[in-house]
This record gives structure tokens, C-alpha cells and sequence, in this order.
């Protein structure tokens, strides 16, 4: 195709939040501690958006002014044992009042179960972890860490002549398209992290690491294996990797006719 150099691409990263819940146990976590005393166990929290992965790792994705409603529980197979369940801020940018939390209890103590409830609503950009302890009282624990991440949408306006708008079409638009995604609930890409642009072609690395590009392709700067454009977001390749696909990309970066990632 010709490429004329008179056009400009100018995308918007619209923020939100994505939540990264990583566990590891204290001790033998959830399990025999000695002949007499069971180890008590947090689940992981449940809330607001779709949670999936396994125990230790669980990631549910939420926007800017969404519920930050979730809860934990600790249980324990000693039901004569009390449980002191704490929780507290251990690392991040924003405090809990800036995150949005509106309730941020910090301790519960009881017989199992024990759950703390927490709520808000998303309302800055940042990051902010919080520790997760279940303590019996005999020497048995168990932790996790749920960390709460900036993640996003992404707006783009200007010339589509090779669908780098990434909403589906070929047409230039001179106000604000969202970056579609048939494949997201909500039917836009969402949990992005990062932007970049090329001449003709844009991409975006998602929090989990992996990387979508849309536009012209004529190089294989989208990374898909193939030569063809798409107006819509395309997943990059990785035939090396277990899951087919680019994973555990820090960074992404774009040049006029070629794309590049960090890992």
C-alpha cells in the first residue's frame, strides 16, 4: 500500500482499575500443622466483575467508578479455635480514602468463619495492596495479597484508512472512537496498561501481559502470523510459548512499520 506521511494517529488511554490477587500460604497453610492443631485458610476475595484463575493467583478487572465492593473469608476445620483476621495497606501508590474505599475495616476476631467486607467506589488511578492475615492463635496462618492496578480503554480519532482506530471500521472519524473487542464482554478492549502507535498501526499491552495490535499489517507489524490488516484488535503470536500467544510483556513500544515488546 502507499503510505503517505501526512496523517497523524492520536490515541487516548482511558483508565480503570484491574485486580491481581496472589496467595501463598504461612506455615502448612490449610493443612495438618501438627497432630493436634488444623492451619486455618483465607479464600480468595469475591466481589464485583468476573474473578478467574487458581489458587495462588486470581485477577477480576474493573473500570474507573465501579464498586469496589468485595469480601474475604477465613475458615478454619478447628471450630473451637479463634481466629484474628486482619487486613491492611502493605504497598502501592494510593491510600485506601484515595482509591475510593468508603468501608476498610482492619481486624475481625471470632470462631470460623470470619469475613471482612469492604466497599467504595473506583475513583482514582494507582495502585494500592492489601495483606490478608487469618492468625489461630497456635502458631497457624494463613496470607494473601490482593493488589488493585490501573488498567484501561482506549480512545482513537483521526485517519483509519488501514482500520488503526481499531473500532471496527475503515473510516475516519475526527471525534473519539472506542477500540472494539468481540471477544470482551462489553464488547470493547478492556485491562489495557499501555499504548502505542505506529504509522498505520497501533497495539496494546494488556495486564496480563499479553499484547493486541490493530491496523495495517502489510509488514506483520501486528504480530499475528499473518500479512492482513484488521480494524479490530488481533492478538500477538508466540509459537514457543504454551499458550500460542506473546505472554509476560512488560513494555510495548512501535515504530512506523514494526512493533516491539519488553519481557
Amino acid at each position: 500500500m502507499v503510505r503517505p506521511f501526512r496523517r497523524t494517529l492520536v490515541v487516548l488511554l482511558a483508565l480503570a482499575f484491574t485486580a491481581t490477587v496472589g496467595a501463598c500460604g504461612g506455615g502448612s497453610s490449610g493443612g495438618k500443622t501438627d497432630s493436634q492443631n488444623v492451619a486455618p485458610a483465607i479464600t480468595a476475595p469475591t466481589g464485583p466483575g468476573t474473578v478467574w484463575g487458581m489458587d495462588p493467583t486470581y485477577t477480576t478487572v474493573i473500570h474507573l467508578g465501579d464498586s469496589l465492593d468485595f469480601s474475604a473469608m477465613a475458615t478454619d476445620a478447628d471450630a473451637a479455635d479463634t481466629l484474628t483476621f486482619t487486613a491492611s495497606v502493605t504497598g502501592g501508590s494510593l491510600t485506601q480514602t484515595q482509591a475510593g474505599f468508603t468501608t476498610f475495616p482492619s481486624m475481625t476476631t471470632g470462631t470460623s468463619p470470619q469475613n471482612l467486607s469492604f466497599a467504595g467506589t473506583a475513583a482514582q488511578v494507582g495502585d494500592i495492596e492489601i495483606t490478608f492475615l487469618v492468625d489461630d492463635g497456635k502458631g497457624a496462618m494463613d496470607t494473601i495479597t490482593h493488589s488493585v492496578e490501573v488498567a484501561g480503554t482506549i480512545l482513537a480519532w483521526g485517519d483509519n484508512s488501514a482500520g488503526h482506530l481499531g473500532d471496527g471500521t475503515w473510516s475516519t472519524s475526527s471525534t473519539p472512537v472506542q477500540v472494539v473487542d468481540p471477544s470482551d464482554p462489553t464488547g470493547f478492549l478492556t485491562g489495557v496498561t499501555a499504548v502505542a502507535a505506529g504509522l498505520y498501526h497501533t497495539a496494546a499491552l494488556l495486564g496480563d501481559g499479553t499484547v493486541r495490535a490493530w491496523g495495517d499489517n502489510l509488514d506483520g507489524q501486528l504480530g499475528d502470523g499473518t500479512g492482513t490488516a484488521s480494524s479490530t484488535p488481533v492478538q500477538v503470536v508466540d509459537p514457543s510459548d504454551p499458550t500460542g500467544f506473546l505472554t509476560g510483556v512488560t513494555a510495548v513500544a512501535a515504530g512506523a512499520f514494526h512493533t516491539v515488546a519488553l519481557r
